[in-house]
């Protein structure tokens, strides 16, 4: 599958998925659209994700992207959810992460419990 989409295929096909995705009765219109942006955004790195083990995928979107529900991006047999954990992050850029100081942390912690008991009679 050729890989390379232009913004404008791009744009018009997820501007024909939220359409589709308004309308009843379109379960299998709105499958084919989204196992199409699956072979654009997964296929190609599929077999790496589940050799290396990787089960939480983190999308940073933008664009006509920023409204998709990446969860349900469908492969032909199962949606992305099913397969991994999703999440989107909210900025651009996605950070790498640091250590946390090892420090004594200070916590002052509460809560409040109430039982109510009704008798019957």
């Amino acid at each position: 599958m050729d890989s390379k989409k232009s913004q404008k295929q791009v744009e018009t096909t997820l501007t024909q998925l939220r359409e589709y995705l308004l309308e009843l009765d379109t379960t299998e219109k709105v499958q084919k659209l989204f196992q199409q942006v699956y072979g654009w955004l997964i296929k190609e790195i599929e077999s790496d994700l589940q050799k290396s083990g990787v089960n939480t995928l983190v999308f940073a979107l933008d664009g006509a992207l920023r409204n998709m529900r990446m969860a349900v991006l469908y492969n032909g047999n199962q949606y992305l959810v099913e397969k991994y954990a999703v999440a989107l992050g909210l900025g651009l850029q996605i950070i790498a992460p640091k250590p946390i100081a090892q420090e004594p942390l200070k916590v002052l912690a509460a809560g409040l419990y109430q039982v109510i008991i009704k008798h019957h009679q």
